[in-house]
């Protein structure tokens, strides 16, 4: 079956199969990184609190070999279930004053966002750009967002400047900073498949967390055989790369580990950063955080193809000199 075709024929059996909620259309919708998507979106003044589904993944399973007839009963399902749960963010208003609250900033490439930046506020930083989103949970804890676009700021009356001033204040407050070793991480993630009830065998990587916001920083290792790499995010991994423009995030990890730091943008969700010191090679660093965006990282997923550094003394981030 060809792709357009798919789309027409969900389109129509969708719109066929839930008439009682509203007929349903295709659009394409602009995400990071102008990687496009086709989304099946409900066309019904109650459109906001149903989910927008995108259809790119559902045409593989179905050139994977998954029928027809499946991908349209899991569609169905996706929207009957919201139709029949208790609808998320039901109980609260969206006032002027609780959409304050709720603004929160994260990092998008800003040469890769051309097109995208024309219609969202923006804040320059470096070679990326500081963009703002509204930011809640569902009453399962799941994260859900909605990007600000220009159209939002006008009619709310917000100027960037405001937007980013509430955003500083919100976003290290719903989405507080989470730094880990990469054992901690990878000990986690072994963790969460392991059918035990041992605590002794589970671990945390909210366990590594800084003063006022977490109890302490993590512990540096006396010795490693390589340079120790950590992790930083937030607690969903949430677009959590933004966590290097927490106020002395950086800095007091700097400042315990006693150098600079080298941050590897892993993804729009989190940094990678290493301690320096002279037996790193900065250009191999750079050449492999390319590589690996290349290969193992999505377009939507990808925060930058290089390495950045941040000075300890001038509590600065800078993009190295070798980086064109």
């Amino acid at each position: 079956m060809e792709y357009q075709t798919f789309l027409t024929e969900v389109q129509t059996q969708l719109s066929f199969r839930l008439q009682d909620i509203g007929k349903f259309s295709v659009r394409s919708i602009l995400k990071n990184n102008s990687l496009r998507l086709d989304a099946l979106c409900l066309d019904s003044p109650r459109a906001a609190l149903f989910p927008t589904v995108y259809l790119n993944e559902y045409y593989q399973m179905l050139c994977n070999g998954k029928s027809m007839a499946d991908i349209l009963d899991e569609l169905t399902a996706i929207f009957q279930n919201y139709q029949t749960s208790p609808l998320p963010f039901s109980n609260v208003p969206f006032t002027l004053e609780t959409i304050r609250t709720h603004i929160v900033y994260k990092l998008i490439h800003t040469g890769m966002n051309q097109e995208l930046l024309k219609k969202i506020p923006s804040i320059p930083y470096l070679d990326l750009s500081i963009v703002f989103y509204l930011y809640m949970e569902n009453s399962e804890g799941t994260p859900m967002s909605a990007l600000v676009h220009t159209i939002h700021q006008e009619l709310w009356g917000y100027s960037t400047e405001e937007l980013f001033s509430m955003a500083k204040e919100n976003t290290p407050h719903l989405l507080p900073p989470v730094l880990a070793s990469m054992e901690q991480v990878l000990a986690n993630i072994i963790s969460e498949h392991e059918e035990t009830s041992d605590p002794k065998r589970r671990c945390s990587a909210d366990a590594s967390v800084f003063p006022d916001m977490f109890p302490e920083l993590p512990e540096l290792p006396d010795e490693e055989p390589h340079p120790p790499m950590y992790v930083l995010s937030n607690p969903p991994s949430f677009f959590g790369a933004s966590c290097i423009l927490y106020p002395d995030v950086l800095k007091k990890f700097a400042e315990q580990s006693g150098s600079d730091l080298i941050l590897l943008p892993s993804s729009i969700h989190e940094f990678l950063i290493l301690p320096f010191d002279e037996s790193i090679c900065l250009e191999e660093l750079n050449e492999t955080v390319s590589a690996i965006n290349e290969t193992s990282v999505p377009l939507e997923d990808r925060l930058s193809d290089h390495i950045y550094y941040y000075l300890r003394e001038k509590d600065e981030i800078i993009i190295p000199p070798f980086v064109s």
